[in-house]
């Protein structure tokens, strides 16, 4: 079985920069009228900062996860932003069939830290770190781990984003608007089906020329040195949205790598199907509807046979619609590929927001 470093390079940071005026805006958890509200921009810088199993570490190489670092339930204090990414992240794995991830004490410490970095060093999102800078405490996600005692031999790798808005915002809304950007990100919504078991989460507040910056992410790990399995013989692959989703950005304007053939007003909700570890996924056809409209919608789809920055696992394919959905509306999505050469069909309805990201 290939290593989940190897299966899937996690290209996870967004930063989604905006001046609101009134209740619009780009990226606010709290935009209650979409586009054309007060929007003046948004924009956005990432890397590919990935994670790879090794690297430096307190551990001697150890495939164990350290006692006691794993919680059986949540300690994050409620209202938080932490707090809020852990619970949104989980329902949206849990109602798609996905299992849901447990928090782990060292992995919250390395997304802390990498906030604070990023913090540090100008408010710019990134999963790297560079040596010598501020607040550095390792290069990847894997290293910051590591150098807090995570074991050397266990793959983990950090997701990364950020708000910049003059909006005044609860913390729990700082958090959903980092979870908003991955949710609908062509290359991040990996963030939410990877096979992976644990997550640390961490964020750090920062201001500058009237608008406050929320930047923050995740760290995310397997249980041991294997990848436990997200789905079974009988209902892979998995999809994510998938039957009943609501309330996810139907828009969104900015990613890196930007994915190929969108509009210069950016794309639609992508929807991810993904299978273990080892699977080979394919699609070979990808739609939407609109309620109300009989418009079909193709879907640009990416694969591992034909993406061309290497962030694509075999184990996934990404279907997106090139130009935005529109808020508050369902969508109809018929789908058809195949899984280790065995067909299949997935038809789902699910209903966007009225957020951007």
């Amino acid at each position: 079985m290939q290593k989940l470093s190897q299966l899937l390079k996690l290209a996870a940071t967004v930063l989604a920069t905006a001046a609101l005026v009134a209740c619009g805006g780009g990226g606010s958890s709290t935009d209650t009228t979409g586009a054309g509200t007060g929007q003046t921009g948004t924009g956005g810088t990432s890397d590919t900062g990935t994670g790879s199993a090794g690297g430096g570490s307190n551990d001697s190489g150890s495939s164990t996860v350290p006692t006691g670092t794993t919680q059986a339930s949540p300690t994050y204090v409620a209202g938080s932003a932490e707090a809020q990414i852990f619970t949104s992240i989980n329902a949206l794995r849990q109602q798609c069939g996905f299992p849901a991830y447990q928090q782990n004490t060292i992995l919250d410490q390395a997304a802390a830290s990498h906030a604070k970095y990023m913090v540090a060093n100008g408010g710019t999102v990134t999963d790297e770190e560079v040596k010598g800078n501020p607040g550095f405490t390792g290069v990847t996600g894997q290293d910051r781990a590591n150098a807090l005692g995570w074991p050397s031999a266990v793959f983990a790798t950090a997701a990364d984003a950020g708000l910049w808005t003059s909006e005044a915002l609860t913390p729990a809304q700082y958090g959903q608007s980092l979870v908003d950007q991955w949710s609908v990100g062509v290359y991040h919504q990996a963030t939410i089906t990877l096979q992976a078991g644990l997550i640390g989460v961490g964020t750090a507040q920062t201001s500058s020329n009237g608008l406050t910056g929320i930047l923050g992410g995740v760290e995310l790990a397997t249980n041991g040195v294997a990848a436990s399995p997200i789905t079974s013989a009988s209902n892979a692959p998995l999809t994510f949205p998938c039957q009943g989703v609501t309330g996810l950005p139907y828009k969104s304007v900015s990613e890196e790598p930007t994915p190929p053939n969108v509009s210069s007003d950016g794309w639609g909700t992508p929807v991810t199907v993904m299978g273990n570890v080892g699977d080979v996924v394919t699609l070979s056809s990808a739609t939407m509807i609109a309620a109300g409209d009989a418009t079909v919608i193709a879907m640009n789809i990416v694969t591992s046979a034909n993406d061309t920055t290497g962030l694509i696992a075999t184990a996934q394919a990404v279907a997106y619609p090139a130009s935005p959905l529109q808020p508050n509306t369902s969508y109809s999505v018929n789908l058809t590929g195949t899984i280790n050469g065995v067909a299949f069909t997935r038809s789902f309805t699910f209903t966007t927001g009225n957020t951007i990201a």
